[in-house]
């Protein structure tokens, strides 16, 4: 007994009572409604942030892409060209040198194997170094990627690249080709003795969509010609 009465006799000392040790059903009760109007606004803040942090991450891969494509793009059409240098009744006239939708193993200028798939655009240029030979490139649709194959004179190919990764599949990419003037040319492999009506620059439009997206990013592609 005396041991309890001189731990009470402290507890009054220091100010504190055993019932009043812990926290009541009130104050339990105010917490909980703090903690409510605090998480609230703080996970749908967490929420849109992750959202954002998708479509922005989505954008970015859609960009690279673009970026990519469009600068071996141009290169390909200004380098695109070839002539002919042994016909003496018109030297050095125009070959063509564009092909469109064509076979990999057919055409005039054949690039790739069957597994490859058809070119949506191909072009071949001289080489300056030899002019029996033509370089080519073929820009192909697999799946959701666009790939840029190119191959030696028999048309074996020396290497394969990944232009873009994520085109719509519900938009095919599109070709068309543009005369000085800016008018629409009819076919972009026409060769004619009239070089107003030559092709001089070549459009890719290109519609690209990450799979998580919901709307498509669309990128026009321009390349002008050296050679017409």
């Amino acid at each position: 007994m005396l041991a309890l009465d001189n731990r009470s006799a402290l507890d009054n000392r220091s100010g504190r009572s055993r019932r009043e040790d812990g926290f009541t059903l009130v104050e339990l009760l105010i917490v909980v409604v703090i903690l409510g109007v605090v998480i609230a606004p703080l996970t749908a803040g967490i929420i849109l942030f992750l959202r954002n942090t998708d479509q922005t991450s989505d954008r970015m891969s859609e960009s690279h892409d673009a970026q990519i494509a469009a600068a071996y793009f141009a290169q390909d059409v200004r380098n695109s060209g070839l002539r002919n240098w042994n016909d003496l009744d018109t030297p050095y006239g125009p070959v063509q040198a564009i092909e469109l939708n064509v076979d990999a193993t057919g055409g005039l200028h054949p690039c790739g194997t069957s597994e490859t798939g058809p070119a949506l655009v191909r072009f071949a240029w001289d080489d300056l170094v030899d002019s029996s030979r033509a370089m080519r490139v073929a820009y192909v649709v697999a799946g959701r990627e666009l790939h840029r194959i190119t191959c030696d004179p028999s048309g074996a190919i020396t290497s394969q690249q990944v232009m873009a990764h994520n085109l719509d599949p519900a938009s095919p990419p599109v070709v068309s080709c543009w005369n000085r003037a800016g008018a629409a040319v009819a076919s972009c492999d026409t060769v004619t003795t009239n070089v107003a009506n030559h092709t001089a620059s070549v459009r890719l439009v290109l519609t690209l969509r990450a799979p998580s997206s919901t709307s498509p990013y669309q990128v026009t592609l321009v390349g002008e010609r050296r050679q017409i």
